[in-house]
């Protein structure tokens, strides 16, 4: 479950700095999950890193369904 929860954790912390990069300046790693505008595009920031390995895959899948909600 340790695992599992520092994915994630590496997931947000990687979407949070990608979407600054876009220009997103107020995204957190709180309000990610939150924003509708930020969960649209951290969706398909995890989209485009599905591939690389099933633990991450299976993550990713995961976080994807529950931003869908």
């Amino acid at each position: 479950m340790k695992q599992a929860i520092d994915i994630k954790t590496k997931l947000i912390k990687h979407g949070v700095k990608k979407l600054k990069l876009f220009g997103f300046t107020n995204v957190t790693e709180q309000n990610i999950l939150e924003d509708e505008v930020y969960r649209l595009y951290f969706e398909r920031i995890l989209s485009s890193n599905l591939g690389n390995d099933a633990d991450v895959d299976e993550k990713i899948t995961e976080m994807i369904d529950q931003l869908k909600k």
